[in-house]
């Protein structure tokens, strides 16, 4: 659903920048913060890949993207760093989206268990995750929000989805529908999504806050008002 809007967006400001390298229009703040499980070993606790956007300002254009990796476990999402792509301080646009095709397509492609091996030897973790084995715990299942409290037995009011950065769901007064992405019992992978153009939200609404001058200069923090954010919950 949200990806053919990127892929959209991506290839209109690709050729607007190639033909406008200073081409930077605004919009509405934008977030992304997602996570894409891995690996899970024998103690359950989960490794994953993590990509961070924050365009507070809603550039149509470059911004920068961290890639990193988490594990999950303990109630907590332990955060590692990874590649950080910046925004082209010198117009080169050209060979900032190539680097965002290329790392874009490992972030959301399928992890083989040679980059596995790889990922584990980086991050110095030991031998526990031997296999990309989360396949049988993905479900990709959007359940009204009654019926997901009672399948799973939840409050999503008293059991707040945790994310990024310490991100945290604080709203779902709007809610009608809640996206399971992956279920391994006690914890879930839920996804959470909203774009004006598409009106649609999904899942909860999160905590994250961007700064914001008013005409006297005087900062503010504010909601950012688009998002796609991976929740994690705890049962």
């Amino acid at each position: 659903m949200f990806f053919n809007w990127i892929k959209l967006n991506l290839l209109l400001i690709f050729i607007f920048a190639n033909i406008y390298p200073t081409f930077h229009l605004t919009g509405p703040s934008q977030i992304y913060s997602e996570i894409i499980p891995i690996s899970i070993n024998d103690e359950k606790v989960i490794l994953a890949k993590t990509r961070l956007i924050e365009n507070y300002l809603g550039t149509h254009g470059e911004v920068t993207v961290k890639y990193g990796f988490c594990l999950i476990e303990n109630k907590s999402i332990s955060e590692f760093k990874g590649i950080r792509l910046e925004s082209p301080k010198n117009n080169n646009t050209q060979e900032y989206y190539k680097k965002l095709k290329f790392w874009d397509a490992i972030f959301y492609g399928e992890t083989t268990n040679s980059q596995l091996k790889e990922i584990t030897s980086y991050l110095k973790l030991d031998n526990s995750y031997d296999s990309v084995n989360v396949k049988s715990y993905y479900k990709n299942k959007k359940l009204k929000k009654s019926i997901f409290e009672e399948e799973y037995k939840l409050k999503l009011a008293e059991t707040p989805q945790l994310s990024l950065k310490n991100g945290q769901s604080d709203d779902y007064e709007k809610t009608k529908d809640i996206l399971v992405l992956y279920d391994f019992g006690d914890i879930l992978i839920l996804h959470n999504e909203f774009f004006y153009v598409e009106d649609d939200l999904v899942g909860a609404s999160f905590n994250y806050y961007h700064p914001w001058f008013d005409a006297n200069r005087n900062e503010h923090s504010v909601k950012y008002e688009e998002y796609v954010i991976t929740g994690i919950i705890f049962k």
